[in-house]
């Protein structure tokens, strides 16, 4: 097809997906775009919003290395897909490109993917049986030919399987051609496509198929093009060729969060993804509640002023600050995947959630449910969040302001009440505050912390403002503690690493001590020293035990209060506020921990840091990361006064060592000296690829195409045959010697070559490989799953630096095009978007073909409420339900007839289509199977022996149901006739009484009893 169109050059904003343009006139909604780099890169796209103002134009992949100098041509045309009757027996992706390796189609038309809803004027009244083979389908529902006939599944359910066994039995009675397949895969992993064209190769159907596929690794925006593309192959198929075709889509339901996964923001706070959820919303006021049960559902759209926080984000290689545009909460009941890393890190998603996965092809995000142990994931290396020392006053508010009293060292604080009410007086009636309380303050420039909150709010003065005037504070009026800074010092994060380690902080009725213990009288001095340069006035009691160890302690509530706050123990904010401090505060801290509870294996060639906290291990491997240093979290059996777990956070290698050591002025003198002997010792040795810094995979293929562009050669880089093992797979490489490579090659090549970039930036970038060592699947212990939405790079950095995705198909869309959300974060034209792919199928009165339609829609925790399922079900002709239960108990196919419904069935079965009694049988069944699953519900409430004999007829009836005819073989075909007489000869348990649905004349001629006597 001739592309031709207008070009423009300059590139407004890329947005994830999306890229927008200022100043192109003469657009069209849905126009096809083709875009070209500088370096010779294309990328296919078409028009979402055409205005005066703006083109937003929507990326078929991703958009990674576009940039403002791009050139863009609008081609005057939609998007459209080549059709012939070559199409049969090929593979295509999910833009309708070949795929298998065969030539281009020869095209006999180029359609628009788009199409349109059958007219309903020239739509054909579907009444034609297909025989499926499955009793549950055929005798109970019922497939015709034309139907919209959904799979409603769950994760886990062989629905892959029961849709392929229709496809492979499938025949329109009195017909004898077979079905066309047009099978297209959304987001499916690469084993689920496997099967279905082992499957089709099996019974004989490749060469009357075609296939798409958008596999999980693929873009996720293309699955929007995906269901279209095949649906305009079929039509073709169908309506011109006179084919009748079978079109199965799975999964068209294509994530969240466990609601205590921690979430770091941009400022340096780190917050569980549910508070910030409910906090955010909760100032909207705009959650919106649908449904009730495990159906409830609450989403709320944000402003930046509704959350002021930005998510720490990551994009090519580097981290970034981004937008939190809109929240979710969805009830949840299903399984979670727990996934362990060898950091130590821990994260617990639902299976679909996607995950940052080094690939041959580059970073990928993948669904949690097709990790697999030894896959790399991407994690930040170094935490760069904004930094903030907080005002000491700020920490003090935070527990009992009525217990400090701030001492000026001016009038500044008088000045400013008097500048605003005119005098004291007025000051007095305006705040509440006595006069005379206010009067005695100014005279002594004393006021309590409270007050001062208080005043300096109503005055607009913030703490920072008063820091200059204050001279010092006190716990009660005579308590005087004076401090040389009214801000936190990195001394004081010394002196909470010591304390933290081997000292505490203790309130016992009236008095608030800080304790420490040490054997090194060395560093009990430098600990006396630190804390009265820090906190000038209180005096120290010191103590020396039997065995020889230093007890000192401290009494101060100023102390107390500023240590705990900064520590927040035993809270699941647990050290969270040292985390936005600058560097230098975060290494004092770490080298007052390592003093106490540290140690330096000079063996292991590593730095250990120990607790018997499994949270405090996860806080000091954040702050780790703060300074750019990795760590791994070990567990491990204590046996000391009594057995119990301990976590030693060790840092090893000589990378994060050497990075670590400037940081850490150890003070004890043992420790201290081993310290210094492993600098010396890893400062000697030469580098080693480490497994957290290994060049990306994909990095290899890139490096030999560079190299080979220019024509240089191994040897010319490096004389061993490294580079070989590198660029043919055989061994991995440190992003450290990567960069030597590149330096070698600089001098020979384009600074603006596509790979060259690509592979600097995989160098330079902020970013470690973690490594998948377990995946276990949980029970969600809570009631929700949560998820935020990150429309600038659809990327969060959660649970210690893992980067993960944030949103589905139709999400992404939405929220990059900021459109309000409607229902969990979906755009509110979800319905007539559905309606537009589901409304193609169908007859067309005078055409010969047919497409039948059966997608398959996976349910989150089998919640039927779940967008796409639920309007689905309003579109289409029916449902077919898997059930998790009869799966468990064996039944294949595990179809629940109950809610199961096929509203074209009436037209479609009966006397010349199926069988006279047809009809009748399937209404008894479903009836008497009713029966049967309420016996059930209360064997669990009175036991077997309580049912009435009725009850334990219809309870046997269930049983034999569900074995007989409903459970079935996955190559077992059934005919009709064959189906029937199966429901007849379960029917017989019952009663002739109990048949009420049935006829006379119809249980006289088919009921096997009565059938029996007739052939006596």
């Amino acid at each position: 097809m001739p592309i031709r169109g207008i070009a423009f050059r300059g590139i407004d904003q890329v947005k994830g997906p999306l890229v927008i343009m200022r100043g192109v006139p003469g657009v069209a909604y849905e126009e096809v775009v083709r875009i070209y780099s500088e370096d010779g890169r294309e990328w296919l796209g078409q028009v979402l919003e055409a205005g005066r103002d703006k083109v937003v134009i929507q990326i078929l992949g991703d958009t990674e290395g576009l940039d403002a100098n791009a050139i863009v041509k609008f081609t005057g045309s939609t998007l459209k897909v080549a059709v012939s009757d070559e199409v049969l027996g090929r593979v295509f992706n999910g833009a309708g490109e070949p795929i298998d390796g065969g030539p281009k189609i020869r095209a006999e038309d180029f359609r628009d993917i788009n199409g349109a809803p059958i007219n309903p004027v020239k739509r054909d009244y579907p009444d034609e049986f297909i025989e499926t083979g499955i009793s549950a389908i055929d005798g109970m529902l019922s497939l015709i030919r034309g139907q919209k006939l959904p799979i409603f599944s769950e994760s886990g359910l062989p629905h892959n399987e029961v849709a392929a066994q229709i496809a492979r039995q499938a025949v329109v009675l009195g017909r004898e051609e077979k079905f066309s397949i047009v099978f297209a895969a959304v987001g499916l992993k690469y084993d689920d496509v496997l099967f279905f064209r082992r499957q089709f190769e099996e019974f004989g159907a490749l060469s009357r198929s075609v296939l798409f596929l958008n596999l999980a690794n693929d873009p996720v925006i293309e699955r929007i093009t995906t269901p279209r593309v095949a649906l305009t192959v079929a039509e073709y198929l169908a309506f011109d060729l006179g084919m009748d075709v079978l079109v199965i889509i799975t999964d068209m339901t294509n994530y969240c969060f466990s609601g205590d996964t921690e979430v770091i923001l941009a400022d340096g706070t780190i917050k569980p993804i549910g508070e910030v959820v409910e906090s955010a919303v909760g100032n909207a006021g705009k959650f919106i509640d649908i449904g009730s049960g495990s159906g409830l559902l609450q989403l709320g759209a944000i402003s930046s002023q509704q959350c002021p926080h930005e998510a720490l984000s990551w994009e090519e290689f580097q981290h970034r600050r981004a937008r939190i545009a809109a929240v979710e909460k969805i009830a949840y009941s299903g399984k979670l995947l727990e996934i362990a890393f060898r950091s130590g890190a821990i994260l617990k998603v639902t299976p679909d959630h996607k995950i940052l996965v080094d690939t041959l092809s580059g970073p990928r995000m993948i669904p949690a449910r097709e990790l697999r142990v030894g896959d790399e994931v991407y994690s930040i290396e170094t935490i760069e969040v904004e930094e903030e020392v907080p005002e000491v006053p700020t920490l003090l508010s935070q527990d009992n302001p009525d217990m400090f009293y701030i001492h000026f060292k001016d009038d500044w604080f008088w000045e400013k009440l008097i500048e605003k009410y005119g005098s004291l007086r007025a000051s007095s009636d305006k705040l509440g505050i006595s006069y005379s309380k206010l009067t005695g303050a100014k005279y002594r420039r004393a006021l309590r912390l409270s007050d001062v909150l208080r005043v300096s709010n109503e005055l607009g003065v913030s703490l920072r403002d008063l820091a200059g005037h204050i001279d010092r504070i006190t716990a009660g009026k005579r308590i005087s503690v004076k401090m040389p800074s009214n801000k936190i010092t990195p001394e004081i994060l010394r002196l909470l690493g010591w304390i933290m380690s081997d000292g505490y902080l203790m309130k016992y009725q009236s008095q608030y001590i800080i304790g420490f213990s040490a054997k090194s009288k060395e560093l009990l001095d430098e600990f006396i020293h630190y804390f009265t340069s820090s906190f000038i006035g209180p005096k120290a009691s010191v103590q020396r035990n039997q065995n020889g160890v230093y007890m000192i302690r401290f009494g101060s509530a100023l102390a107390y209060t500023i240590l705990k706050n900064l520590a927040r123990l035993g809270e699941g904010e647990e050290l969270l506020p040292i985390v936005r401090l600058p560097r230098e505060y975060i290494g004092e801290f770490l080298a007052g921990y390592i003093d106490g509870d540290g140690s330096i294996d000079l063996d292991k060639r590593a730095v250990i840091i120990t607790t018997s906290s499994e949270l405090r291990a996860k806080r000091i491997q954040l702050l780790l990361k703060r300074l750019g240093v990795q760590s791994s979290i070990i567990s491990r059996v204590s046996r000391g006064w009594n057995i119990s777990t301990a976590y030693d956070v060790v840092v090893r290698g000589k990378t994060d060592v050497l990075r670590l050591a400037p940081w850490i002025k150890l003070a004890h003198p043992e420790k201290r000296a081993k310290l210094m002997r492993l600098i010396e010792v890893l400062s000697k040795l030469s580098s080693k690829a480490e497994k957290a810094r290994l060049a990306p995979k994909g990095a290899a293929f890139m490096f030999k195409r560079l190299r080979e562009r220019y024509g240089i050669s191994q040897k010319s880089i490096e004389v061993s045959g490294t580079i070989s093992d590198f660029e043919n797979l055989k061994k991995r490489i440190s992003r450290e010697k990567l960069r030597e490579w590149l330096d070698k090659v600089s001098e020979f090549v384009d600074k603006e070559d596509s790979d060259y970039i690509a592979l600097r930036k995989m160098c330079d970038g902020n970013y470690v490989l973690d490594r998948v060592v377990s995946i276990t699947e949980i029970s969600n212990e809570n009631d929700f799953v949560y998820d935020i939405t990150v429309p600038a790079t659809s990327k969060l950095i959660v649970a210690n630096g893992i980067i993960t995705s944030n949103c589905e198909a139709l999400r992404e869309l939405s929220s990059a095009r900021e459109e309000v959300p409607s229902r969990k974060g979906y755009p509110g034209y979800m319905y007539s978007d559905l309606a537009s792919i589901y409304e193609r199928a169908g007859r067309i009165i005078g055409r010969p073909g047919s497409i039948t339609f059966m997608p398959i829609l996976t349910m989150p925790g089998g919640d039927l409420t779940h967008p796409i399922p639920d309007l689905t079900g309003y579109i289409t002709e029916g449902q077919i339900f898997l059930d998790l239960d009869l799966h468990n108990r064996g039944i294949y196919p595990p179809i629940n007839v109950l809610p199961s419904l096929s509203r074209l069935m009436k037209d479609g079965i009966g006397p010349g289509k199926t069988r006279e009694d047809h009809k009748e049988v399937s209404d008894q069944l479903y009836a008497a199977y009713s029966q049967g699953t309420k016996a059930r519900e209360l064997v669990q409430i009175v036991g077997e022996a309580g049912l009435s004999q009725r009850e334990r007829l219809y309870l046997e009836f269930a049983r034999r149901f569900e074995r007989e005819f409903v459970s079935q073989g996955f190559k077992e075909r059934r005919t009709i006739e064959e189906t029937l007489n199966i429901a007849w000869d379960i029917l017989s348990v019952l009663p002739e009484s109990e048949l009420t649905r049935i006829s006379e004349k119809t249980i006289s001629k088919y009921h096997p009893r009565r059938r029996l006597l007739v052939e006596r």
